[in-house]
């Protein structure tokens, strides 16, 4: 529910989702499931162009959905286009927005007035995670994406520093 309200107020129609049932911070346990909805999608959509979280040690299921996505390129879906975007990492002991470096393919959109109000509606609209986002505001009004690394960073996880118990899958990168 939270995800089609932020949906409407970036002007999305809900049809153009697809969701998985998947358990938060559940990804990397539910693997099989989330690639074989992936590649059915992908399949009947014929999208040539993903979005997908940057793999920074952020949240797990943001790595985890980089990760797919990247197995997926490995495996079947070679003629897409993916493209990853920034949230949050740890940088010297403090978590905070993650930002790309210049070069590397690297974009970046300037939001106008309407863009940033409509990206801090849809982010409010993520009620269960108000206390995760709190310390991510305000909210900035530039995006990033660049074409997606080979390999993703070596970083602190920022689950570690929060005190997060995860199950043992999730400590690690690539499928379960």
């Amino acid at each position: 529910a939270e995800a089609l309200a932020a949906a409407q107020a970036l002007g999305r129609a809900a049809g153009r989702f697809h969701f998985v049932p998947i358990p938060d911070l559940g990804l990397r346990e539910y693997w099989p499931r989330a690639m074989a909805r992936l590649r059915a999608v992908a399949l009947a959509s014929g999208a040539l162009a993903w979005l997908v979280p940057a793999r920074e040690n952020g949240h797990p299921d943001h790595d985890a959905a980089n990760d797919v996505a990247r197995q997926a390129c490995r495996r079947w879906a070679r003629g897409a286009t993916v493209w990853e975007y920034p949230l949050y990492a740890r940088h010297r002991g403090q978590t905070r927005y993650a930002w790309f470096p210049p070069g590397s393919g690297v974009i970046r959109l300037a939001l106008n007035r309407a863009e940033h109000a409509a990206k801090v509606q849809a982010l409010t609209a993520y009620r269960s995670q108000r206390a995760t986002l709190a310390p991510f505001l305000p909210v900035p009004s530039v995006e990033q994406f660049r074409p997606l690394r080979r390999r993703p960073p070596r970083r602190d996880a920022v689950w570690t520093a929060w005190g997060w118990e995860l199950p043992p899958a999730t400590r690690t990168c690539g499928p379960p």
